[in-house]
């Protein structure tokens, strides 16, 4: 069975990793557009992104130079910190790397 990180993945799980694994190699970001955004959701989108630009700032930066640290354009980015894009669970990913949080820790107080 695969190791990654030191646990062992289910077979099931392969396709979300070669999927994690294209998108690296890719380096591009999607978003949707914010009309396509539920509104039960639109509240939620918006505390993350906050959360998103608590972090930013906690590590004295500014969002366009966070932005091409990361790699995506720096109006994507701020739609990001705004919750106005429904942004794929791979770009949350890759800023909380940037930022050493784990998904457990970042959605620990939202």
């Amino acid at each position: 069975m695969p190791i990654i990180m030191g646990k062992y993945i289910n077979i099931f799980n392969m396709p979300i990793i070669l999927g994690i694994i294209f998108y690296l190699y890719t380096n591009k970001f999607s978003v949707m557009n914010p009309k396509e955004i539920p509104t039960e959701y639109q509240l939620m989108m918006t505390d993350i992104g906050k959360r998103i630009k608590q972090l930013r700032k906690n590590k004295g930066m500014g969002y366009i130079e966070f932005a091409k640290q990361i790699g995506i354009s720096r109006n994507s980015y701020s739609q990001l910190e705004l919750g106005k894009s429904n942004f794929q669970f791979i770009s949350l990913l890759v800023v909380l790397k940037q930022h050493g949080i784990g998904l457990a820790e970042f959605f620990k107080d939202l």
